[in-house]
């Protein structure tokens, strides 16, 4: 597996999967790259845990190879189709220069 990710190096691109998981977390509240990564790992395993309710396999997972990207891949996604803010972690505050963390919505 990270024999892959060095091999993509910085051309890579998401998967259309990956971008419509993302799609389907981005809404108007401002959140970094982590927390999107974190809601995109919570909406794949609800997609998992309704699969398995429904097909009753026990074994059934999907696995998340094609699903999550990594955070580089993720940072160039959001910056080309979402608005982005910066927000100070200090105050939680919005800051115009570039002390504060990038934070995306829609």
């Amino acid at each position: 597996m990270w024999e892959d990710i060095l091999r993509k190096g910085a051309k890579s691109k998401m998967t259309q999967h990956a971008k419509n998981l993302v799609d389907e977390v981005m809404d108007e509240t401002p959140r970094n790259v982590r927390e999107i990564l974190d809601l995109m790992y919570k909406k794949l395993e609800e997609k998992n845990r309704s699969k398995r309710e429904d097909t009753n396999k026990k074994d059934f997972i999907r696995t998340g190879k094609n699903l999550i990207p990594t955070s580089s891949e993720l940072h160039r996604y959001l910056v080309r189709n979402y608005q982005s803010i910066r927000i100070s972690k200090i105050t939680g505050e919005r800051v115009n220069n570039n002390s504060g963390e990038r934070h995306y919505f829609r």
